[in-house]
């Protein structure tokens, strides 16, 4: 206990903005594996993968844009599951925006792209469902012209 109490967390007026390695993680609020889908080949675990999906890539992707816009962060581990991101990230220098600030930003923007995912994802649901349908229908009306 004595080591942790000469541990200094944030020092004072520099709450979320300083120097360190902090973790975050950031979770689908529905917890819809929208990132990705686990895959165990050959139902081994050691070969455990997550494959992306479109929303998947543009997460991580998002994360070194993060990066771009603010040279001082720099990701040391990120780990993307199907419903949630695990980030560790490294503040080389005190900034002026906290790093609350920057990941609430980076959250936006990626809840930004899962809505526009979401919605493409639908488009195309509702039109496989439609193609489907209609192929349906072609089939019932062609069955129905040879039998009468």
């Amino acid at each position: 206990m004595a080591e942790q109490e000469k541990w200094e967390w944030q020092k004072s007026g520099t709450a979320w903005r300083g120097i360190g390695v902090y973790h975050i993680t950031l979770t689908v609020p529905s917890r819809e594996p929208l990132f990705g889908t686990l895959v165990i080949p050959e139902n081994n675990p050691t070969n455990a993968r997550i494959e992306r999906t479109a929303l998947g890539n543009a997460v991580v992707d998002e994360l070194y844009i993060m990066c771009r816009h603010y040279p001082a962060i720099r990701i040391l581990q990120f780990c993307l599951m199907p419903d949630h991101l695990h980030a560790v990230i490294h503040v080389t220098k005190v900034m002026e925006t906290s790093i609350r600030s920057v990941v609430r930003g980076y959250w936006q923007g990626v809840k930004k792209l899962g809505r526009a995912y979401t919605l493409s994802v639908a488009r195309e649901l509702n039109s496989e469902t439609t193609n489907e349908e209609a192929t349906n229908t072609r089939a019932t009306n062609t069955r129905a012209t040879n039998t009468g």
